[in-house]
C-alpha cells in the first residue's frame, strides 16, 4: 500500500478491516470505517471511526469509469453544463485563488517582471493581485 513511518492519518480518512494477511488470496474483508478523530498521545495514536459501507468508500474517492461512450451519448452532453460545473468546483473549493496566488507569487520573483516594472526588492505583498477566470475552450 505505500505506507511508511511518515504517513500520517486524519478525519475523512478511511481504514479497511480484513482477517488474514492483508494482499494474501486468502485475506477476507471484514468491513470499512471513516476515521472521525485521531488523537496523538505520546507514542500511541487512537483513531475513532464510523462504520461504513464500501459504496461510501468508493464515492469519496471519485472512482470514474474509463467505459467508451457511443456517439449517442456523446451527443447527448450538455458541455457548457460541464464546463460551468467545473468553473464553479474550482472557484468554490478556493483552487483557483490558491494557484491564482502561487503563480502571481512565482512571477514576481523573476528577473522580468522586476526589470520590466523598475522594482528590483519587488514581493507578492508589494501587488495587488485581482484573480479573473477567463475559458479555455
Amino acid at each position: 500500500m505505500g505506507l511508511d513511518f511518515s504517513t500520517t492519518v486524519e478525519a475523512g480518512d478511511f481504514v479497511a478491516f480484513f482477517s488474514g494477511e492483508f494482499g494474501a488470496e486468502d485475506a477476507q474483508q471484514k468491513g470499512y470505517g471513516k476515521i472521525t478523530e485521531v488523537i496523538e498521545e505520546k507514542t500511541k495514536t487512537k483513531i475513532s471511526y464510523e462504520l461504513v459501507s464500501y459504496d461510501e468508500v468508493l464515492a469519496a474517492m471519485d472512482i470514474y469509469n474509463k467505459s467508451q461512450l457511443t456517439q449517442a451519448q456523446l451527443n447527448s452532453i450538455d458541455e457548457q453544463l460541464i464546463v460551468s460545473t467545473i468553473e464553479n468546483q474550482v472557484i468554490e473549493s478556493g483552487f483557483a485563488q490558491e494557484a491564482g496566488m502561487y503563480l502571481a507569487t512565482l512571477a514576481v520573483e523573476t528577473d522580468e517582471v522586476k526589470d520590466l516594472l523598475g522594482e528590483s526588492e519587488l514581493t507578492i505583498k508589494d501587488c495587488m493581485v485581482r484573480m479573473v477566470l477567463t475559458r479555455i475552450l
